[in-house]
């Protein structure tokens, strides 16, 4: 193993911690997280009971430094049963007024809204890994 992939998957080990510490009163049993290390920051992908997929994206350049979040539809979900738009190649969905207030509801928006909240903490902590 190269060093570059070593400090790679220390790096992933050390974010996997973070996000996993951030969620420990969630029940996670049906969420999978992914994340990819880049030379500029790194991308976090939380499928959450595949309905939703949560991107989180760390990038870090010489003077900026932006963390940014995308709820996703997950690509099981196709129409006629998702009305959606295509942003970026991927189906984004859009939710009739019924389905927000079940879905706000759901243990998946409990996940997003938490994670939303502490956007701040999280991109101060990722910063901190990658330095």
């Amino acid at each position: 193993m190269t060093k570059i992939a070593k400090l790679e998957l220390e790096y992933k080990e050390e974010i996997e911690k973070l996000i996993l510490n951030k969620l420990k009163d969630f029940d996670l049993s049906n969420c999978e997280i992914k994340i990819s290390v880049f030379e500029s920051g790194c991308l976090i992908v939380v499928t959450l009971r595949n309905f939703f997929d949560l991107y989180i994206q760390y990038e870090s350049y010489i003077r900026t430094t932006k963390l940014k979040m995308d709820i996703i539809d997950n690509v099981k979900y196709k129409p006629p049963y998702v009305v959606g738009t295509t942003i970026n190649d991927y189906l984004v969905r859009l939710c009739s007024l019924e389905e927000y207030i079940e879905l706000s509801d759901s243990k998946d928006m409990e996940i997003i809204k938490y994670l939303y909240s502490n956007k701040d903490i999280l991109e101060k902590e990722l910063k901190n890994i990658l330095e």
